[in-house]
C-alpha cells in the first residue's frame, strides 16, 4: 500500500484518538490548578512568619546572627511540630544555605508541596531569603485521585494506539534513522572533546609543573624567614647573654645584676626558639583536631585583639587529610593576622563547613575593607597557592568600607584534577573580588551592584 494511503488511513484512525487526548490535555491542568490553589498561599504565608522570626533575631547581631543557631531556633520554635510544612530553609542574598530543617528543629522532611518565599528585612535590607515548602497531605490525597484518572485516561488512549501497528513501525523506522543522525554526530563531538580533552591534560601538566616550581620557593622563602627570626630573636638573645656573661666574669661586684639580665635573655630565646617550632609544626592539631584547633585560633585572636570573633562548625571532617587540616590552620592564621594588622574591625565571623565532598573556610570581617586599587600582598598569594596545590581554591573579596572576606574550599579526598585550568605566570597574583560581584553575605541585597 503507497504511503500516501497508510498515511490518510490512520489519519482518519487517529482522529477519535487525538481528539480524546486534546480533551484530556485540556481540562485536567486546570483540575490539578484548583486543588493546589489555596496550598500555595499557605505556603507564602508560612514563609512570611518565618522571614519574621529571623528577623527578630538577627535584629541585634545583623553581621553574627547566622553563627548564633540556638537564637535562631528559639525564635522560630513557635513552628515546631506543624504535620503541614515539610522543610524549611534560609538561604542567604547569593543562594548558598545558611539553615536547613534538621537545624530549625522543624518540618516533616518531606519535599513533595508546594513552596513559598519570603525576604528577610533588617534595617529596611534584605539580607536572606526564607523558603518553605508544605506537606499537603490532604491536597495530594485530592491530586492522587486526579493522578489516577489521568493513568487510566492514558492506559485507554495507549490501547487505542496499539490497534494500528503499521503506524507504529513506520514511527519507530522514523525514530531508528534519527537515531542514527543523532549517533553520528555524537561521535563527531567525541572526537572534539578528546581534541579539548588531550589540550586540557597539557594545561592541567603545566599547571603541575608551574606549582611544583612554586612549591620549592615557598620553602626556600620558608627557611629564609626562620632564619631571619632566628638571627634576629634568638641570635640577638643569645648574643645579650653572652655579653652578659662575660661581663659577670670581669666585674664580681655587680655579677648578680648580669646574670639576672643573663636569665632574662635565656627565657626569651627559649620563647623565641619555642614560637618557631610552633610555627614549623602546630601541635594544636593533634590534640584537639582542626575544629578544635581552629576554635582555640579565634579564641587566642579575640583575646589577643579584643575583635569580637564567632566560630562555627557544620559536618564531620574525621576523613580530611593532615595535609588539607594544616593548610586551613596555616590560612585562617595568616587571615586572622591581616585582620589584626589592616582591618580596623569590630567583628569576625568564621564558619567551617562540609558541603558534597568539600570542605569550606569562609572568614569574614566587618572592617574597612581594601581600596579598589590594592593588590594582594604575599599572605593571601599563599593562601591561594596552598589551596591549589591540594587541588582546591580560595578567594578573597572586598571593598572600602564593607568588611573583607576571604573563602576556601579543598576536597575532602585529596587533591582534584583542576577543569580546563590555564598555566599561571611566575607572577601571577590572585585579583581582589567585589564584595558585590562575588556575593558578598554581609551587605544588604539592595545595595549591591551586577558584577
Amino acid at each position: 500500500m503507497p504511503a500516501a494511503t497508510l498515511t490518510a488511513r490512520f489519519a482518519r484512525r487517529m482522529v477519535p484518538a487525538a481528539l480524546f487526548a486534546g480533551l484530556t490535555l485540556a481540562l485536567l491542568p486546570p483540575v490539578v490548578y484548583l486543588a493546589s490553589w489555596g496550598v500555595t498561599e499557605q505556603a507564602d504565608s508560612y514563609a512570611r512568619h518565618f522571614a519574621a522570626a529571623v528577623a527578630s533575631a538577627a535584629y541585634d547581631q545583623p553581621r553574627l546572627w547566622r553563627y548564633d543557631v540556638h537564637k535562631v531556633v528559639q525564635a522560630t520554635a513557635g513552628h515546631r511540630g506543624q504535620l503541614d510544612i515539610g522543610t524549611v530553609e534560609v538561604r542567604d542574598c547569593a543562594g548558598r544555605l545558611v539553615f536547613s530543617s534538621r537545624e530549625l528543629e522543624v518540618g516533616t522532611g518531606r519535599t513533595a508541596g508546594p513552596v513559598g518565599r519570603a525576604p528577610v528585612v533588617v534595617h529596611g535590607h534584605p539580607i536572606a531569603t526564607v523558603q518553605v515548602r508544605l506537606d499537603p497531605a490532604g491536597a495530594l490525597q485530592a491530586t492522587a485521585w486526579i493522578g489516577l484518572l489521568s493513568l487510566a485516561l492514558g492506559a485507554a488512549l495507549v490501547l487505542v494506539l496499539l490497534r494500528y501497528p503499521t503506524s507504529v513501525v513506520r514511527s519507530q523506522a522514523v525514530e531508528l534513522e534519527q537515531a542514527l543522525v543523532r549517533l553520528r554526530r555524537a561521535e563527531e563531538g567525541l572526537v572534539a572533546a578528546n581534541r579539548d580533552l588531550a589540550g586540557q591534560v597539557q594545561a592541567a601538566v603545566q599547571e603541575v609543573r608551574t606549582l611544583s616550581a612554586r612549591v620549592v620557593e615557598v620553602q626556600e622563602e620558608e627557611r629564609a624567614r626562620i632564619a631571619r627570626e632566628l638571627h634576629d630573636g634568638v641570635g640577638q638573645a643569645l648574643t645579650a647573654l653572652q655579653i652578659d656573661l662575660t661581663l659577670a666574669e670581669q666585674q664580681p661586684a655587680v655579677a648578680g645584676e648580669h646574670l639576672r639580665r643573663a636569665r632574662r635573655q635565656a627565657a626569651e630565646a627559649l620563647l623565641e626558639t619555642r614560637q618557631a617550632v610552633a610555627d614549623l609544626q602546630p601541635g594544636e592539631l593533634q590534640r584537639l583536631g582542626l575544629v578544635g584547633a581552629l576554635q582555640a585560633l579565634a579564641e587566642r585572636f579575640e583575646q589577643r585583639t579584643g575583635v569580637a570573633t564567632a566560630f562555627r562548625a557544620s559536618g564531620s571532617f574525621a576523613e580530611l587529610s593532615a595535609s588539607a587540616a594544616r593548610a586551613l590552620f596555616r590560612i585562617l592564621q595568616e587571615a586572622l593576622t591581616n585582620v589584626s594588622r589592616h582591618a580596623q574591625a569590630h567583628e569576625v565571623g568564621i564558619l567551617l563547613s562540609r558541603e558534597a565532598g568539600w570542605v569550606r573556610l569562609r572568614i569574614q570581617d566587618d572592617g574597612r575593607g581594601l581600596p579598589e586599587a590594592v593588590r594582594p600582598g604575599a599572605g593571601l598569594t599563599g593562601m591561594v597557592e596552598r589551596a591549589r596545590f591540594l587541588g582546591g581554591t580560595a578567594r578573597l573579596g572586598a571593598s572600602p568600607g564593607e568588611g573583607t572576606w576571604v573563602e576556601v574550599e579543598l576536597p575532602l579526598d585529596g587533591p582534584a584534577a583542576p577543569a580546563a585550568p590555564a598555566a599561571p605566570a611566575a607572577d601571577e597574583r590572585p585579583t581582589v573580588d567585589s564584595p558585590r560581584a562575588a556575593g558578598h553575605t554581609e551587605v544588604p541585597c539592595s545595595a549591591r551592584r551586577s558584577p
